[in-house]
């Protein structure tokens, strides 16, 4: 591969692909196929998700994107890909991506047409790898066959933030008036014997520092909650990857949506203990992000229901409760 080329790939892209091109047997760089697929597609989707949020989010609320995303599936991130190709699309050089899949879909090198050709004999036929999206989705498709559906691995996990960030950069250099967007995320998860704590970082642009506060949380509860969060200048959140953290003008609590598929809790942690409590102003938060009409949009119900207040006066649970969002 062209060294400028993959000196401008996000790290983590760069070193899979580094990985699977060194392996010295087509049969290693066939198992390293998966590792190298996972970062392309969400650093892709990423860049998609973001640009349909700029030029046409009425496609994510209209095709149920944000709901559906708590549910970290790579067939939810191949939908992305999809409406971000067809509705916002990137032109000519501008496609991240371009040079990169050119070669990939040449089948300019040897370790690529070995995994090519593995991926083509495991899913019963020859690919038709016309353009860019044929190909994120033969990526999706094996990767769900061989492995399984769901949330993607350890390893991916670790890498998933450098991605992320990498991709969100390049959309402040590409794209008009992103720049008022804050990227805030979990970077890494420290797991310990009495628990778990979170190390966060916050991008302002094209600056990025790693906030001095560690956020302590139950192992469970921590172990849900790697992912990336992208809010406005005035800490709303506009793309939703669950979970949901939101960081509030004080700097002792943090917000953030937990929970699966079809349940969905909105908590405040205020960083004493693990103890979780609704804050005040919740339902029109819960309104207001999601961007529906309560009233008459079938897919999602918000439960308003008042319990019954504990001793110390904090309420532990808000139920948002989703309609059916089919298996990805």
């Amino acid at each position: 591969m062209n060294k400028q080329l993959l000196d401008s790939l996000p790290a983590p892209v760069s070193r899979a692909y580094r990985l699977m091109y060194d392996q010295p047997d087509a049969e290693q760089a066939y198992q390293s196929i998966a590792l190298f697929s996972e970062p392309l597609i969400k650093w892709y989707g990423t860049i998609g998700l973001v640009a349909l949020r700029e030029k046409r989010p009425d496609l994510l609320v209209g095709n149920g994107i944000l709901s559906k995303f708590l549910s970290p599936s790579l067939g939810i991130w191949a939908q992305i890909n999809r409406l971000a190709m067809k509705h916002a699309p990137f032109e000519g050089e501008m496609s991240p991506l371009s040079g990169l899949f050119d070669e990939l879909l040449g089948r300019q090198t040897a370790p690529i047409q070995n995994c090519v050709k593995r991926i083509e004999d495991y899913l019963g036929g020859q690919l038709q790898k016309k353009t860019l999206l044929d190909f994120l989705e033969c990526l999706v498709a094996y990767r769900n066959r061989s492995r399984g559906h769901g949330a993607p691995s350890v390893q991916h996990q670790r890498e998933f933030s450098q991605i992320l960030l990498a991709a969100y950069e390049e959309l402040l250099q590409r794209l008009a008036g992103l720049s008022r967007f804050q990227l805030t995320y979990v970077e890494r998860t420290e797991l310990l014997r009495s628990g778990a704590v979170h190390v966060l970082r916050v991008c302002n642009g094209l600056n990025s520092f790693i906030l001095p506060e560690r956020l302590t949380l139950q192992t469970a509860n921590a172990l849900a909650s790697e992912s990336v969060h992208l809010f406005t200048d005035s800490e709303r959140p506009v793309i939703e990857l669950s979970p949901i953290i939101v960081r509030p003008s004080h700097a002792d609590s943090f917000y953030f949506l937990n929970g699966n598929r079809k349940h969905v809790e909105y908590l405040c942690y205020d960083g004493v203990g693990d103890e979780y409590y609704r804050p005040d102003g919740y339902r029109e938060a819960i309104a207001d992000f999601l961007s529906v009409d309560e009233q008459t949009d079938a897919n999602v119900v918000i439960d308003h229901s008042e319990p019954e207040a504990p001793a110390d006066g904090k309420t532990r649970k808000t139920d948002i409760t989703f309609g059916d969002l089919g298996g990805f």
